[in-house]
């Protein structure tokens, strides 16, 4: 692991169990006057600072770490990936899960293909929560189909969103948010997170 730390001299140690901490300068003052996309752009500035400056104590892949930093600029700062890509032959479909996940917030998007023929029937995003893994890893888990639904489970596998089949099979994307399990015993906790996410959503339609 490499770590960046701003806010100190421009420094090297190895911290942790084996990582590589690289310290750079921060100017408080000149990093508040940014806008949103120049502060991105100066953070990139800042991870190929310390690239640099760590390649200089250890043999690291600098031009691919290079290469990663560009790749991610080009895609607009943005991370994506695919976290499920599961297809049901007994239902002639396939769904994939999409995660995108920026500095304004994450959000989990559902396409589901007509198998055989490769067509969209529809899709929609189901989870939308604040720009960091803990407010979003421990949401979703797999992605099956259960009578007639397509469910996305939580992180311990039980049901936590169920898309409609039928309505799916439509063209219509259609979904609910599961009822808290009795065994798990925290459905204040539950409920929260679909209120978190409803809130994040309903926001996002307006924007």
């Amino acid at each position: 692991m490499i770590s960046i730390n701003l806010g100190g001299t421009s420094e090297i140690d190895i911290v942790g169990l084996d990582a590589l901490q690289v310290s750079l300068p921060f100017n408080k003052e000149e990093y508040d006057k940014l806008d949103d996309n120049d502060r991105i752009i100066y953070f990139a500035s800042k991870f190929k600072e310390g690239f640099r400056l760590a390649a200089t104590n250890k043999s690291i892949p600098l031009d691919g770490l290079y290469g990663i930093l560009a790749e991610f600029q080009t895609n607009g700062f943005k991370n994506t990936w695919v976290a499920k890509n599961k297809i049901f032959r007994e239902h002639n479909l396939r769904v994939i899960l999409n995660c995108d996940f920026n500095q304004y917030d994450f959000h989990l998007n559902v396409e589901i293909y007509q198998w055989s023929s490769k067509k969209l029937l529809c899709s929609g995003t189901v989870i939308r929560t604040l720009p960091g893994e803990v407010f979003f890893d421990y949401l979703f888990k797999d992605v099956y189909v259960r009578g007639e639904h397509i469910v996305i489970t939580q992180f311990l596998d039980y049901d936590f969103i169920q898309i409609s089949l039928t309505e799916a099979q439509k063209g219509h994307f259609v979904f609910t948010f599961s009822k808290c399990p009795k065994e798990l015993n925290n459905e204040e906790h539950w409920n929260k997170n679909i209120h978190d996410i409803l809130a994040m959503l309903s926001s996002n339609s307006t924007q």
